[in-house]
């Protein structure tokens, strides 16, 4: 795998984590806050866990974990690594 290719993929890698946190994000705050009963939170949980924007987002940091593991391949983490932040 050439460089710029790699370099792709670690940005594909780090665009789809952040398109991930963007919708947890919009959910989260949809959902409003957590309740403090426990069976009331479990629920709220459980509702947030099943909402399919948020299974969405979670495929997606899958398949960024992929992308992540294929740039790694042929990149340093030296170099991948302060990318993420």
């Amino acid at each position: 795998m050439k460089p710029i290719v790699a370099n792709g993929i670690l940005t594909g890698s780090i665009a789809l984590l952040i398109v991930a946190q963007l919708l947890i994000k919009s959910q989260v705050m949809k959902a409003g806050p957590v309740p403090v009963e426990i069976r009331s939170a479990l629920v709220h949980f459980g509702g947030l866990l099943l909402n399919p924007w948020i299974v969405l987002a979670y495929a997606l940091v899958l398949l960024s974990a992929i992308a992540w593991m294929a740039a790694l391949s042929q990149l340093d983490l030296s170099y991948a690594y302060p990318l993420l932040n």
